[in-house]
Formats: structure tokens, C-alpha cells, sequence
């Protein structure tokens, strides 16, 4: 903190700036941040550090790399196209990233620890001998539940090795079919399947018109898909945090660049994982192209008994989390 503003909170009313000129670090903060010194003096000190230290963490892996995407509130950068999505990604293989996947309340407690589960749940239709394929099936929960809503068969996808290993030593089902596989990378023949879901998938793969194509193409006609996404106005900024008062308090969810759809390298896990910002109109634009008829959308938030159990949520009433939508195979 500069000595002026060290001054001010003694009650000493002098103009201490005047007389000895700003402080250094008030200085480094008009120059990097671009904010008039006047109001330098306004600023937490510990948003005014890590604003800088994001700063200069963001100049030198654009010189490291010459081609990267952070965002957050301070710069945003984007990458020359063919960057991050030149190669499909694949954190859940991290031994890192997948220990910390493991221990969140969804892995181990499956869709009842999941807060969008009742929504999404109440977009599928009635599963009993119906043909079903789970894109981005994770640990196969999805999986598990439509045979016991009696699905005739289920075909789990997913590009984890790990997450594929998990699924297979957590069930016992030969109507269950569990193959490593990247969403973009299905083929299956015209008509294979009457169901196909993914929950929280979608937004790591570049390519949603592609995905929606190809479901289209595997679904019988009047065939239904169900999907979840982190909301686009959760993913516009990759950051994806609150903005913070001076005391730490949650003042607002910032949104901004909300039409600049691509990439966002975002921290997930402690890990850096890249996901795939889209508008609300441009899914449903790519499901309609594809042929398909919305019939429902949700944009769910925690039940009043997730709240009665986990009060630290009340704060995901104030912005939408996750975008749920259903649609049906036409006749297109």
C-alpha cells in the first residue's frame, strides 16, 4: 500500500502524494493496468497484485509461445486459429487432474451429488427398450442409469483411457458397451440409436455444428438428444469467477466478450484446461441446422434441498451455471 493511502487510513488529511510524488507501485499500476492514478488509490492492493502478476504472466507466454488465449478482467489475447484445437484434448488422462476429478462430490456420489441432475433427468424421455449412446460417459453413471430406467443397450464414449477404466471396474452389465473414443471421432450407421445424451461434454470439443451432424445422422427419426454445457455466460470469460469487493465479498458475475466465441484456456481442477465459449444462439442454431426440432431448454439452478445441504451454493441462484436442451431427429 503507497504511503498516501496509508496516510488517509491514519486520518492524516495531507497530501502526501503532492509532497513526495506517488509510490512506486502506484505508478506500476497506472502504467500496466491503465487505470488513472486517481483511482489506484481506490483499489484493494491484493486485486492491484494479482492484476499485475496476471499481467505480466500473460506478456510472457505470448513471447514463450507466440500463440495462446488467456482472458480475464484485466487483457484478453487470442491465439492464431489452429491452436489449441489442433489436437483433441485430453486432461482426464493427467494423473493429476484425474485424482482431483476423483474426489469431486459428483465422482464419488454419482448424479444425485450433481446439481443439474434433476433438470437434465426430467429432459430425457422414457428409456425402456430404447438403443442409447452417453457422449463423454466419464465413469459411466449415465450409463448405469439408463439400464435401470431398462434400455435395451448403451454405448459409452469417452477419449479417457482413465475414465473408461473407472467405468468398466464400475459395472457389471454386458448391455453396456464402453469404448474410448473422441466425441467428434463417432460413425456410427444411420439410425443406431432411439436416445443420445451428453452432460457437461460438449464444451470441450471445438467442433459442436460437426457433433450435432453426426448425432442427427445416428438417431432414428423422432430419435431425441439431451445436453448439458457450462451456460455461455458462465464460459464467456475464461476466468470464471466472481467479481470481488474489497473485503472479498461476491459483487457480480462479469460478463463480457460474449458474442467472441473460441477458445478459453480456464483453470478447472488447479489444472489449465481449454473449453469452447458458444452463444446460446449458435447451439441452437447448429441443432436446428442439423435437423432437429428443440422441444425443451433449461437453464437449472440448485434445488432448495441441495441448498438446505450445501448453503455454500445459495450464490449459484445469482447466474445461470449450465445450459440444458432437448431435441428431436425430424424429418430433415
Amino acid at each position: 500500500m503507497c504511503a498516501r493511502r496509508e496516510a488517509q487510513d491514519a486520518g492524516d488529511s495531507s497530501d502526501l502524494e503532492a509532497e513526495n510524488g506517488p509510490c512506486s507501485v502506484c505508478m506500476l499500476t497506472e502504467k500496466t493496468l491503465k487505470i488513472p492514478l486517481r483511482e489506484v488509490h481506490g483499489l484493494d492492493p491484493r486485486i492491484v497484485s494479482a492484476r499485475i502478476l496476471v499481467h505480466f504472466m500473460v506478456d510472457f507466454l505470448i513471447k514463450l509461445t507466440g500463440r495462446v488465449v488467456v482472458q480475464c478482467n484485466v487483457r484478453r489475447y487470442k491465439m492464431k486459429r489452429g491452436g489449441f484445437g489442433s489436437m483433441k484434448q485430453n486432461k482426464y488422462d493427467d494423473p493429476g487432474f484425474f485424482a482431483n476429478y476423483s474426489q469431486m462430490a459428483r465422482s464419488i456420489g454419482g448424479l444425485d451429488a450433481a446439481g443439474e441432475w434433476p433438470a437434465f433427468r426430467a429432459l430425457l424421455p422414457k428409456l425402456r427398450d430404447k438403443n442409447v449412446l452417453d457422449l463423454g460417459c466419464g465413469f459411466g453413471w449415465h450409463c448405469r442409469y439408463a439400464r435401470e430406467r431398462q434400455a435395451r443397450s448403451v454405448v459409452g464414449v469417452d477419449l479417457s483411457e482413465k475414465m473408461i477404466a473407472r467405468a468398466r471396474e464400475s459395472t457389471n452389465d454386458s448391455a453396456i458397451e464402453y469404448r474410448q473414443l473422441a466425441i467428434e471421432d463417432i460413425d456410427f450407421p444411420a439410425g443406431e440409436f432411439d436416445v443420445v445424451f451428453s452432460s457437461l461434454a460438449l464444451h470441450y470439443v471445438e467442433r459442436f455444428d460437426l457433433v450435432c451432424r453426426k448425432v442427427h445422422h445416428c438417431l432414428v427419426l423422432g430419435g431425441t438428444f439431451v445436453l448439458s454445457v457450462e451456460h455461455p455466460v458462465f464460459t464467456a470469460l475464461a476466468a470464471q469467477d466472481w467479481y470481488y469487493g474489497q473485503h472479498g465479498e461476491r459483487l457480480h458475475w462479469p460478463v463480457d466478450h460474449y458474442q467472441d466465441e473460441g477458445p478459453r484456456q480456464a483453470r478447472f481442477l488447479d489444472h489449465d484446461v481449454v473449453k469452447y465459449h458458444r452463444t446460446v444462439a449458435t447451439h441452437l442454431k447448429a441443432l436446428l441446422d442439423a435437423g432437429f426440432t428443440i422441444t425443451k431448454l433449461s437453464e437449472p439452478q440448485p434445488t432448495r434441498e441441495m441448498l438446505d445441504k450445501h448453503p455454500e451454493m445459495r450464490d449459484e441462484t445469482r447466474r445461470p451455471m449450465f445450459l440444458l436442451i432437448a431435441a428431436v431427429k425430424n424429418g430433415k
